[in-house]
């Protein structure tokens, strides 16, 4: 990549950022009572791993919310890890390369996609709002899924994050393993852009904030969730369902 590219992609990511976080502001404004009632806002913490009802708390918690209906993404193609059809669990989660939560984030899906299998899809969406920096890693992502990469550029991505350059990012495309001209003509190409900017959007439309934020089976909950939350409320989920079956 170029300076004069690099420059370029720098500028364009901050205007997007800088009118992201205008819309989400907006919605912050108009919104606070409904959010007030958000699991984020619930005291998440308080709950006990170890209280054999944490689950059905949580999983109640939720269901107070609006439920969409289709927060996936499917008409940009995003990412998905686990099952490929018919999931009990669907994960979906808006994620940031820049972001040290997003990070740990990962590191806790990979964690439950080892130990749930096909009981659970893991859904994976942009939100580049942390800096300038991250439409610029988000197009390299989007670029490696495009060659069938893209779990191992999303590896790259985080493990580095905080030390990796922009300009490391064609090597990091190399090392792990990509066409390097279709590379380059795929972080070149307005589409790219355009769907980075769609996903994002997607997820103002649906009141996120901020990332990591998810969405489990259509409900909504925000923040630095821990991997114990997580397993309490899928475990909650899947035996809501055998019971209903």
């Amino acid at each position: 990549m170029s300076n004069k590219e690099l420059k370029w992609y720098q500028n364009k990511g901050l205007i997007i950022i800088l009118s992201l976080l205008g819309i989400i502001l907006i919605l912050i404004i108009l919104f606070m009572i409904y959010f007030a009632k958000t699991v984020d806002n619930f005291q998440v913490e308080q709950l006990d791993p170890q209280d054999q009802n944490a689950g059905a708390i949580l999983l109640a918690e939720l269901k107070e919310q609006e439920k969409f209906e289709d927060p996936t993404g499917k008409e940009i193609n995003s990412p998905l890890l686990g099952a490929t059809s018919s999931p009990r669990v669907t994960i979906v989660e808006f994620s940031d390369f820049n972001c040290p939560f997003s990070r740990e984030s990962y590191l806790i899906m990979q964690e439950l996609n080892k130990n749930y299998g096909e009981e659970i899809q893991l859904v994976f969406r942009n939100f580049p709002v942390t800096n300038e920096e991250s439409l610029v890693l988000s197009i390299a992502a989007k670029c490696a899924q495009e060659q069938g990469f893209f779990p191992e550029m999303q590896r790259e991505l985080f493990r580095h994050q905080g030390n990796l350059p922009l300009e490391r990012l064609p090597d990091l495309a190399r090392e792990i393993g990509m066409n390097m001209i279709e590379y380059n003509q795929c972080i070149s190409a307005d589409k790219t852009e355009e769907e980075i900017i769609k996903d994002a959007e997607g997820g103002v439309e649906m009141g996120v904030r901020g990332t990591p934020s998810y969405f489990i089976n259509g409900y909504k909950i925000e923040g630095d969730i821990p991997y114990e939350i997580f397993e309490i409320l899928i475990e909650e989920i899947l035996r809501e369902s055998d019971n209903n079956n």
